[in-house]
């Protein structure tokens, strides 16, 4: 990409409606698309904004990195976005797609590498948690029956220290 994609903030979301960035953004694996176009979840654009490919501003002027990990989104969350992006950088620096749904925890769909959104084929299900988040069954079974029902692995992923950690999770069936 050599031109620099520009992004409008609105109402906790970025978005972009030249034809050409759009197209850009599509093939990344960045944004949802909708009349012409694109709409960017703030840790999308600070990844973007972060690696020199996107710039973005609101009403006020150019937003820097630290200004749109403070944007809030639509997406309430308890979970800071500058955690958040800990996690979702890991993924996109691995070559992986994610796709954001708004509920509470967090729930990715994630992609295995070189499969876009366009096929809607995603690998995992990740749970992104708070630190303060205590194990116990009655958290865990919803979560393991969200990820069987939609036919995905699942995996819990948190800040510490700074580093994203990740842990798999998966139900054994036992016959008998």
């Amino acid at each position: 990409m050599d031109e620099t994609i520009g992004l409008i903030e609105g109402k906790g979301w970025f978005y972009c409606d030249d034809a050409a960035s759009c197209d850009t953004l599509r093939r990344m694996g960045f944004g949802t698309f909708a009349g012409g176009k694109a709409r960017l979840h703030p840790l999308e654009a600070a990844y973007l904004c972060e690696r020199g490919k996107a710039e973005a501003n609101n009403d006020k002027g150019k937003l820097d990195f630290g200004a749109i990990l403070k944007i809030n989104a639509k997406v309430k969350s308890s979970i800071p976005l500058s955690d958040q992006y800990v996690i979702f950088k890991a993924f996109r620096q691995e070559g992986r797609v994610v796709r954001f749904t708004p509920s509470s925890p967090l729930h990715w769909r994630v992609y295995a590498r070189g499969v876009g959104r366009e096929q809607d084929r995603p690998s995992t299900l990740v749970m992104v948690i708070d630190k303060k988040w205590k194990a116990s069954i009655s958290t865990l079974e919803p979560m393991l029956a969200t990820a069987r029902a939609l036919r995905l692995e699942l995996a819990i992923a948190y800040v510490r220290e700074g580093k994203p950690q990740l842990a798999k999770m998966s139900k054994i069936s036992i016959e008998g």
